[in-house]
Order: C-alpha cells, then structure tokens, then sequence
C-alpha cells in the first residue's frame, strides 16, 4: 500500500495526517500449498477441526461486519457450499467470481455462548478461516443451486441443532419481512404460514440485506442457509443467511390446505407425555389470508376416552387427560370437498 499525506509528530510519536492511498496491491502470503488436501466443498465439510483444505468454488454471498466491511463470503461448487469467514480475501472478491482458495476448517461458535452450545450439542459453525486467495477468475459467473435441498422453514427451524447442516443452502418458498427499529432493521423469513420463522443474521444493523426491500411482504423462492445458532441456557436456535431471492409470482395449491393446516396449525398442539390435566382448548378451525385460505375445520377423537378426551365447553373445544394409559389422538381437517387426518400418540402417566 502507498499513501500521501503530511508526516507531522505528536506527542514524540510520528503519524500521517490527512493521509490518502495511491495504490494498494494484495499480496499473496506466504504458505506451503503442500500442507493443505485439495477437496471439494462437500469433503472440506466434512474434515476435523483445524485440517487444511484447497477448495474452488463460486462467491454465492458477501457478509459484512459494523459499517459495511466485508468480513466473509459463502463458497459454492456444483454439490455443496461452506461459508468462509476472513475479511482480506472477502475484499477482494465479488460475487459471481469463481476462485480457489488454501483454507482452515473451523467450527465456529461464540466464545461467551460456548458452554450453552455444549449443552445443547451445538458444535459450531462449519466453516473455513484464515484464507488464501490463490486464483481468482474475475468473471461473475452464474450460481449453480439445483443441487439444494429443497426444504419448509419450519422444517430447517425443527432440524435438531446437533446436525452439521450450518452454512449449507437449502432451496425454500418463504415470505419476506421488513421491520424497522430504533437505529437498526430486522429483515424476517416466515414460512408461508406467515409466523414460522426466524430473523435473517446481521453484524451491520439489516445494511447488508437492503437488497431484500423490494421482497418485502412478498413469497419468493429462498436459497438460504442456517449460518448459526444462537445458544444460551435455555434454548438453540439457527439464525439465517439469504444468499439468493427470486420473485417467482408463488401461488399456494389449495387442494393441500387441509394437509397444510394439520402440519401447521394444528400437529403441534400437542405434547408427547402429559402428567395432569392441561385443559387444553383445541384449535377447531383456521384461515391464512396469506395464502388465500378460508376456513379448515378440525375435528378430534381419542382412541382411549379414559385417558384422554375433547369435551366441548361454551364455544370452545378442550382436551383432557384422566387415568393413565396410551392414546392415538385423530385430527381430521375439512376444506370444502376435501379431507385429511393425521394421527398423534400421547401418553397419559400418573
């Protein structure tokens, strides 16, 4: 780097005032390329903490830090992608570029969330740090993502936080939301229920996302990955990265919302083991504007009364539990001429 300025001294100290950069040239640091495995994206997931890996792939995504630095990037390849957290090599690249790089695998977790992650099976982020940019083609190539995973929100918010899926892009249809707040923007991706979700991960106040404006309040097709999981006490969850979204016009097919309404509304209602009453009021019917939903009735029967049973009190329907024993609860959802159930197992104990 060259930089022109007015050399002045304060307090015995020399430094440069009002300095301005003439020219600035990456250097390739010195490594021994003989120390790092040439991979593919999929294998340098899949090695030990602290292996050396050679990787090429395509800049799917840039991250940014507080005030818009870059300070990382998502890797992709034909197969799989990986997010590669370093700064001085996320300077240097654009997306669409395809590049190889030497890298450190890493399983990256937050130094004061570290014991939570522990206790809750969380390892890290799969990633790679401390990179060398060895060739980059300076072209802005085309992003191949048919090799996703297509996936709900729901379904990627439920995968257990023991599973090595951080930094991998799933395909998903998911409803964008901006919220503003004091000094900063959260941007949300919600399922197509419109609550199920989470908010996108952000180190610069939602500047890095002001691309997801013109989403905002729509469905679009989602290539997202879980970039990693918050961790305390009490709970682990993923928050998300958008790496690509596409307004693709979606329409729900509505001769799937009574399987639609079991999965979301009403599936979830129930526990797996209860030990007293909860008195529980059962939804008995939904509607999703979202989605252009009107009205899906539930009904309910218990396949064992003396454990457990639906009593209608007022306008409401609630279940109850009674003596112990093993029920196969039946959810029956009707919209118009259509019809679908699903079955839940409980166990009532003493």
């Amino acid at each position: 780097m060259k930089i022109i300025g007015k050399l002045k001294t304060y307090k015995n100290t020399p430094e440069m005032d009002r300095g301005y950069i003439q020219s600035f040239e990456h250097l390739i640091p010195e490594y021994d390329e003989s120390q790092y495995a040439e991979k593919s994206i999929k294998e340098a997931r899949a090695v030990a903490d602290d292996e050396k890996v050679k990787i090429t792939g395509k800049v799917a995504a840039i991250t940014y830090a507080d005030g818009l630095k870059p300070n990382g990037f998502y890797l992709v390849d034909s197969e799989s992608s990986i997010y590669v957290y370093d700064s001085n090599v996320a300077q240097q690249v654009v997306k669409g570029n395809e590049i190889t790089i030497a890298a450190v695998k890493d399983y990256y977790v937050l130094s004061t969330e570290a014991s939570a992650a522990e206790k809750h099976g969380y390892k890290g982020s799969n990633q790679l740090k401390e990179a060398v940019l060895i060739n980059n083609d300076k072209k802005v190539n085309e992003i191949d993502y048919s090799w996703c995973d297509e996936i709900t929100v729901k379904e990627l918010m439920e995968t257990p936080v023991t599973e090595d899926i951080t930094s991998l892009i799933y395909k998903t249809n998911a409803l964008v939301e901006k919220v503003e707040g004091k000094g900063f923007v959260n941007y949300y991706l919600y399922d197509i229920d419109g609550k199920t979700g989470n908010y996108t991960y952000t180190q610069a106040g939602g500047d890095d996302f002001t691309w997801l404006d013109k989403f905002d309040g729509k469905i679009c097709t989602v290539y997202m990955a879980a970039h990693n999981a918050k961790s305390s006490s009490t709970d682990c969850f993923f928050r998300f990265i958008p790496v690509e979204v596409k307004d693709e016009n979606y329409e729900f097919d509505l001769t799937k919302s009574c399987e639609f309404a079991l999965e979301y509304y009403a599936n979830d209602q129930f526990k797996s083991v209860y030990k007293a009453d909860p008195q529980l009021k059962v939804v008995t019917e939904i509607s999703n504007d979202l989605i252009g939903i009107q009205q899906v009735d539930f009904e309910y029967t218990s396949s064992n009364t003396n454990s457990l049973y639906f009593a209608k009190e007022g306008d409401d329907l609630v279940m109850h539990t009674n003596e112990p024993g093993e029920v196969e609860i039946t959810i029956t959802a009707k919209y118009q001429t259509l019809t679908a159930e699903s079955k839940i197992n409980v166990t009532v104990e003493e």
